[in-house]
């Protein structure tokens, strides 16, 4: 049975909330893993960053989302899976670190990009 991995990084801070790393990492992935992906999560719920303003601030979190819900949604996702992904650059997202101690506390396989 293939193993589930999570996929975490940095969102806000970076165009179009760094989706396309998000997806590159998903296809990556997919031979060798299960993959949740956040990202995919954002979008099967309504959400599309391609969709924003350009003059959209991507340093915050949409407004259209309750982030507080879509985080437990996703440390949720977390908890089902076997494994993180670590992409570059998590080490300065707040959202990414508290994934990684998650997945610390669960004794999660962590894989860095």
């Amino acid at each position: 049975m293939r193993k589930k991995v999570y996929i975490a990084g940095p969102m806000r801070g970076i165009k179009n909330y760094n989706f396309d790393a998000f997806f590159e990492a998903e296809k990556a992935l997919k031979g060798h893993y299960i993959v949740t992906n956040p990202a995919r999560l954002d979008m099967m719920e309504g959400f599309v960053p391609s969709a924003l303003p350009e003059n959209h601030n991507w340093d915050e979190a949409p407004k259209s989302l309750d982030f507080k819900r879509i985080f437990i949604r996703d440390l949720i996702a977390l908890s089902k899976c076997d494994a993180i992904y670590m992409l570059k650059g998590y080490e300065n997202s707040v959202g990414s670190l508290t994934e990684l101690s998650v997945a610390l506390t669960l004794r999660l396989e962590i894989i860095y990009q």
